[in-house]
């Protein structure tokens, strides 16, 4: 049975911990992938998703340099400088090469709160197209900042862009993708080109064969939650495409690659839905401040966005415990640290495979194993790796959640099955706004009600288009939760309805898995 749905993973001890490390790797695990924007191609002139911390690539010209001012008129190196996901911001003159400093000036002038100085806070400057400013130098920054149309968005420790949106009705086109914005409370983005059609048919083919009842997972034992859920689901883990799609839609969204979750199948026959609900994960209860597991998960997490220069297996900006481990195999004390424990030839096979989060595996079944942790630590910052603290708790600014969903509708031969968001705020002479299949947008004031799913005449009404996709936000810009972002799937009428989910978090989805225990 496990050869036939799961990669197989070389025996550590029993076969106890051989099952665990199949069913574990086989839902979590996965190597890095190349970002592609375009389907079946990869381009070096892609910029890069992964955040970039802001610096001041010359500390002492920087003093003073960023300012608000009342108006811009003619003045030289004035921007509008926003916070995460808004379209509206203030006016300030900045000097190429001060990033940190117009971020730190910026939320000052916000008054956001951060925490500590705010000097030492993470912060992140984003361009108007999502793409994070580069410290490479000042030419390329101002470039990169008048290119972007003089805007830019500051990010703080632990938030995630978010597209503004701007208004309801808005569109615009980035590496070739076509974005609609049809809510802006929750906010919801209609993308029109998410994936071709060839490959909506590939990804039915390849999970239809092992679709199952989708689990329900409820927040009461009320009988009222009884068939709150009645699609079918299958993971695509195995499916050819269900990589490039995922990093495809990972770029959408202008999130790091491994923020995505593998990508679901999704049928719905006629009379089945899925009532409204949120993708959220509720019940937080904090990342253990003292356990070895959390407190490695959250050094890798800081590592994984530095501000100094990082060893040279990381210069691509992509990071894994996959490549930690490569990393660390060059060095002899850690080879000879593995084989004296009797793993080395486990790490080996599980490298070749392109496994994941090797780590937690190894420290869930043998804490013992917390010697080859701060081994590694030590490789890193001798390499030239950030350094950080690994055994101490720092407390998350932001909860560690799903970020935003895509939902990706596969076909369109049937009537019914849309999306529903039933606290959307339609415009004001309307009762329901509906995104109609020929993508305009139809004010409803008496919308049919569905039977059984009475939601589906509330809101926002996303209509299914082959290839097209629904992206909304769990969270809003500053990071917190947003609850107005319940949605629902609403019943075909007639024929099966086949969609793709695409549940995409604020940090690496592997290690959002494990901070939440699940």
């Amino acid at each position: 049975m496990f050869k036939r749905f799961f990669p197989m993973v070389f025996p550590l001890t029993s076969a106890a911990l051989k099952t665990f490390c199949l069913l574990y790797i086989a839902i979590f695990a996965k190597a890095e992938e190349p970002v592609c924007a375009a389907e079946g191609s990869c381009g070096d002139a892609l910029r890069s998703t992964v955040p970039i911390k802001a610096v001041n690539l010359d500390p002492e010209e920087c003093i003073g340099s960023a300012v608000v001012v009342e108006a811009a008129g003619a003045e030289k190196n004035v921007i509008e400088v926003r916070l995460n996901g808004e379209n509206e911001g203030v006016q300030m003159r900045w000097k190429p090469g001060c990033a940190l400093d117009l971020a730190v000036e910026a939320i000052k002038h916000f008054q956001v709160q951060v925490g500590g100085n705010p000097y030492e806070s993470p912060m992140y400057l984003y361009d108007s197209n999502g793409y994070p400013i580069s410290n490479s130098d000042a030419d390329e920054q101002r470039d990169q900042i008048e290119t972007s149309g003089g805007i830019v968005h500051v990010l703080l420790d632990g938030e995630s862009w978010v597209w503004p949106g701007v208004e309801i009705g808005h569109t615009w086109v980035s590496e070739g993708i076509n974005y609609t914005t049809v809510s802006m409370v929750p906010k919801v983005i209609v993308i029109s080109n998410a994936l071709s059609p060839d490959t909506c048919e590939s990804l039915i083919d390849a999970g239809k064969s092992s679709l199952y009842r989708s689990p329900e997972r409820h927040y009461s034992e009320d009988p009222k939650y009884k068939d709150y859920r009645t699609s079918n689901t299958a993971s695509l883990h195995s499916a050819k495409e269900e990589k490039s799609s995922r990093i495809r839609l990972e770029r959408m969204a202008r999130l790091p690659p491994g923020n995505c979750e593998t990508l679901q199948l999704v049928r719905y026959n006629p009379g089945e839905w899925y009532k409204q609900h949120h993708d959220l994960f509720h019940g937080w209860k904090g990342a253990s401040k003292t356990g070895i597991l959390s407190s490695f998960q959250l050094w890798f997490e800081e590592i994984s966005n530095p501000s100094c220069v990082e060893p040279e297996d990381f210069s691509n900006g992509e990071y894994s415990e996959y490549a930690l481990f490569k990393m660390a195999l060059k060095d002899p004390m850690f080879k000879k640290s593995l084989a004296v424990e009797g793993w080395d030839q486990w790490v080996e096979e599980n490298i070749k495979r392109g496994s994941n989060n090797m780590f937690r595996v190894l420290l869930k079944s043998h804490p013992e194993a917390v010697k080859l942790v701060e081994l590694i630590k030590a490789i890193w910052e001798t390499q030239g790796g950030c350094t950080r603290k690994l055994t101490a708790y720092r407390k998350i600014r932001v909860q560690p959640n799903r970020h935003a969903t895509l939902f990706v509708y596969l076909n369109q031969n049937f009537e019914g099955g849309e999306t529903v968001f039933p606290r959307a705020v339609p415009p004001k002479d309307a009762v329901q706004l509906i995104v109609r299949r020929n993508g305009t947008l139809d004010r409803v004031k008496n919308p049919s009600i569905r039977e059984g799913m009475e939601e589906c005449s509330l809101g926002l009404r996303v209509e299914p288009v082959q290839g097209s996709a629904a992206l909304f936000y769990s969270k809003k810009g500053n990071g917190q939760n947003d609850e107005s972002s319940i949605h629902g799937g609403c019943p075909p009428v007639t024929g099966t309805k086949f969609g793709l989910n695409g549940f995409c978090w604020n940090i690496n989805a592997n290690q959002g898995y494990g901070l939440w225990n699940f």
